[in-house]
């Protein structure tokens, strides 16, 4: 049996030559639930872009140890390398919007606090409570999407912070629906390199000074639709809507 439906997880010192061994939930899962055996194949990443085909050696106590038998790179993942930053929402809202944007494909997702958020910025146990919750929705996503690369979370930031900081070579997008905004099919996407970074704001948008502060940042400000979408589809929608544009969905 080829068991194709899911990848599994592995840690990278899991893998040594050309064994691999799954333990925890994740060989539980493919031992117990799935009901694998021995001589099985399966698909396992190391969260850095890298695929194991193998076939199951062993079951005990321990997990699966398994042969792999080739490896690939980058499988189901968008040449480009979107960067999300999004306004802090509540705990469903903001388990969907993360959930959503790495079956869509971001790279990285970088939480922040504007002027018009409604949460409070976590700190302490409640911050490391969250990002192991948030760790748990993205890894849990990257199985569902067959993805070879797991997602970096970072910790929350302020709005001016996410703006000062993020310079990089690339191109930088704050979505709006302003007067000011204008649509995405007009932004040229030649040259910058292959990076994006992408914000998406609360419910109630970003203020006027946060857009100004922005465009000194040397983000384009754009609208993907004219409809006002929820921030947790918009995460979704606009990173699917950026690969689109840029050609990759063609």
């Amino acid at each position: 049996m080829e068991i194709r439906n899911t990848n599994f997880i592995v840690q990278p010192n899991d893998v040594d030559g050309n064994n691999l061994h799954i333990r925890g939930s994740e060989g539980r899962h493919l031992a117990v639930v799935l009901r694998a055996k021995k001589g099985d194949l399966f698909y396992a990443i190391d969260g850095s872009g890298k695929r194991y085909r193998c076939f199951i050696d062993r079951i005990g106590k321990d997990g699966v140890a398994a042969q792999i038998v080739s490896v690939s790179r980058n499988i189901n993942e968008p040449l480009v390398n979107i960067t999300l930053g999004i306004s802090l929402l509540k705990s469903p809202s903001m388990d969907y919007a993360l959930e959503k944007a790495t079956e869509c494909g971001v790279m990285r997702i970088i939480p922040f606090v504007s002027e018009r958020t409604i949460v409070e910025m976590p700190v302490g146990v409640g911050l490391s409570r969250k990002r192991k919750r948030w760790q748990s929705v993205i890894r849990a996503a990257v199985k569902q999407s067959l993805r070879s690369h797991i997602p970096m979370i970072e910790d929350p930031c302020l709005f001016k912070d996410i703006i000062g900081t993020e310079r990089s070579n690339g191109h930088k997008i704050i979505a709006d629906l302003g007067e000011r905004s204008q649509l995405v099919r007009h932004i040229n996407f030649s040259g910058g390199g292959n990076n994006i970074l992408l914000l998406v704001g609360p419910e109630a948008g970003f203020t006027p000074s946060e857009l100004e502060e922005a465009e000194r940042s040397d983000f384009n400000i754009i609208k993907f639709c004219p409809q006002r979408l929820r921030s947790e589809t918009a995460a979704a929608v606009f990173t699917m809507m950026l690969q689109y544009v840029i050609g990759e969905l063609d």
